[in-house]
């Protein structure tokens, strides 16, 4: 039988809390308990999937990083020197990062191991401001492969996913795919990425208007937009979060990478929204709106100018309270 509004606020009406007194804690716990539809919630155990890839629009100078320094920050992550790594070890929380098409080699006998999933879809996407970034079978292969990952994670017993990014030209193409399905002007979107010079911002501007132009009549539907502008690792967090909710799966949203796979997802279907929480406001000239536009609220805001996962490590600490505060807080035995 399904949980329903009043048997959630009945069950919190008993404790020893005031109704509403714990805030959005108690918004948390009631928003798990209607997607894992039970008042018995748990996090744990949890996991955080980072998806790698590298994208063609990079070949345009709109990123600081070099497309062959993804490989070092896979690597550097892998072998628990990064902050994700440390937050996750210390919390306790599940890390893989998976492959869906970083530009480079791995060193030899670096592949196989549990917490790396080699699925390159290509060596990177082709530069969208010459075609579209991605084949519509490369496309299904890409949001296929994230839908894997939360099967796979419903089959092992995962609680909550915490979906993260590493892909060199990201916030160029996260920003196309929110200005397109947004409707949105990218002077309002589009931010310094990795730190960016004022001429390398406005050039990065300017190729996502001309992108938005360049592609405008190839769509046919929201997700259309994936295949035109977006990234191998984009793609498929958008396949996660749209196979979430058929496992009663909450999922934790990074920065502004991973909101447009939040973004491109709803786009597609609506009612994934219910089943996303947004960790963190990221400093991104834009993120703001985005967030805004969605009708979401992040739960933290630390000024986290870093991707990689690091807002969903901060913030499912915080899904972990709610729902230990609903499963254990106690009603007061009245005096005899």
């Amino acid at each position: 039988m399904e949980i329903t509004g009043n048997q959630i606020k009945e069950a919190w009406s008993r404790k020893t809390v005031g109704l509403g007194s714990l805030g959005r804690l108690e918004e948390l716990a009631t928003r798990l308990s209607f997607i894992q539809q039970s008042l018995e919630i748990s996090t744990h155990p949890e996991r955080i999937l980072i998806f790698a890839g590298t994208h063609g629009i990079s070949q345009e100078g709109v990123s600081s990083l070099p497309p062959g320094s993804m490989a070092q920050e896979v690597l550097h992550l892998l072998r628990g020197g990064s902050a994700i790594s440390v937050l996750c070890k210390n919390q306790n929380i599940d890390l893989q990062v998976i492959d869906t098409g970083v530009d480079s080699h791995w060193p030899e006998g670096f592949i196989p191991r549990p917490d790396f999933i080699w699925k390159p879809i290509r060596r990177g996407t082709r530069n969208f401001l010459k075609e579209p970034a991605m084949l519509a079978e490369e496309l299904e292969t890409a949001l296929e492969l994230g839908r894997e990952q939360v099967r796979r994670a419903a089959r092992e017993g995962i609680k909550v996913i915490g979906l993260g990014e590493l892909g060199v030209g990201g916030t160029t193409a996260s920003s196309a795919i929110c200005c397109a399905l947004l409707q949105l002007n990218p002077v309002s979107v589009v931010g310094r990425g990795a730190g960016l010079s004022d001429e390398t911002l406005n050039r990065k501007i300017h190729i996502v208007h001309r992108a938005l132009t360049l592609h405008q009549s190839n769509i046919h539907s929201p997700i259309d937009w994936l295949r035109c502008v977006g990234g191998f690792e984009i793609a498929a967090m958008t396949g996660a979060i749209l196979e979430a909710k058929h496992h009663h799966m909450p999922m934790v949203i990074d920065g502004i990478v991973s909101t447009a796979s939040a973004v491109a997802a709803f786009a597609h279907d609506p009612t994934c929204r219910d089943f996303c929480f947004f960790s963190h406001l990221a400093p991104d000239r834009g993120h703001h709106l985005i967030l805004q536009m969605l009708g979401v609220e992040p739960l933290l805001d630390l000024k986290l100018a870093v991707g990689e996962g690091i807002g969903v490590a901060l913030a499912i600490p915080l899904l972990a309270a709610a729902a230990n505060l609903q499963r254990e807080i106690t009603p007061i035995d009245p005096v005899s």
